[in-house]
């Protein structure tokens, strides 16, 4: 009976051990990686509709790079190159030469990408999916 409690205590142990390794792995991971989709967007604070058939997508990717892709019907434009994460922003540097970096605020499952055309000011929201 001692070395079926012995044995039962072993692998409840192991099981223990591997969950705290896969939850630590997990929790590791930088929480603004994943795909994020736009939901939304607003010029100078009020609601904009987005056009039928656009869709732009963001994935940030747990290795520093990103993927942008932008679609208007058949039309598809994608950027990639890499982020860097500074408290509460994140910086996406295209690879392609001439392209500018473009700087997005990191919310809660969002990130915002805000624009200022003289006195206008444009926000688009993705949102984590």
């Amino acid at each position: 009976m001692k070395k079926f409690l012995s044995l039962l205590l072993a692998v409840a142990l192991m099981f223990t051990c591997a969950s705290l390794v896969a939850c630590s792995k997990e929790d590791d991971k930088d929480p603004v990686i994943g795909t994020y989709t736009l939901t939304s967007a607003t010029e100078n604070g009020e609601a904009m509709e987005i056009p039928e058939g656009f869709s732009s997508t963001i994935v940030v990717n747990e290795d520093g790079t990103f993927t942008m892709s932008q679609s208007m019907g058949e039309h598809t434009e994608s950027y990639n190159g890499t982020w860097a994460k500074d408290g509460s922003t994140i910086t996406l540097t295209p690879s392609s030469e001439g392209d500018e970096p473009v700087s997005l605020t990191i919310g809660e499952n969002s990130l915002t990408l805000t624009e200022v055309y003289g006195e206008d000011t444009n926000a688009m929201i993705f949102t984590k999916q």
